[in-house]
């Protein structure tokens, strides 16, 4: 962590952060053991030396493990909430997309299953609908699947 935080400081933009951070060790420690550091009130002279992206570099040299959540509020600051948010899941403009040599693939993400939905309105169009769910073992599967599709 160290070797990190001294190449950070090393960037242009970081000038009086050392003497800062020695000055306020208590504090660091403490932002270094808070469980939600992203939102830990920082001491007002390291806002006046840090802006948002190198607060976020600092965030990444104390704090790795949380340096995800924190880019995600970035974002939404920075750019708006549009940047984070996924899209609504429309089927039938999907679909439009979608042919014989492209075919409909999904990657998920935790929490998220479109399969009913897409069954049910493959089934509404009375159209065929091979899933193939990927694990271990299943991409020849899934290559076979897409290469019956294109025929």
């Amino acid at each position: 962590m160290w070797g990190e935080f001294n190449r950070a400081i090393a960037l242009p933009g970081f000038k009086g952060f050392y003497d800062h951070f020695i000055k306020e060790l208590a504090t660091y420690e403490k932002l270094c053991e808070s469980p939600d550091p992203n939102e830990f009130p920082l001491p007002t002279e390291a806002n006046l030396i840090l802006n948002p992206l190198r607060k976020l570099i600092m965030l990444r040299v104390l704090r790795p493990d949380k340096l995800v959540p924190a880019l995600s509020n970035f974002v939404v600051e920075q750019l708006g909430s549009e940047f984070t948010e996924p899209p609504p899941f429309d089927l039938t403009q999907i679909y439009k997309d979608s042919s014989n040599a492209q075919p409909l693939i999904f990657i998920l993400s935790p929490g998220s299953d479109p399969l009913n939905s897409l069954v049910k309105f493959a089934d509404q169009k009375k159209r065929h609908c091979e899933t193939v769910s990927l694990g271990q073992g299943q991409g020849p599967k899934a290559t076979e699947s897409i290469k019956n599709a294109t025929k």
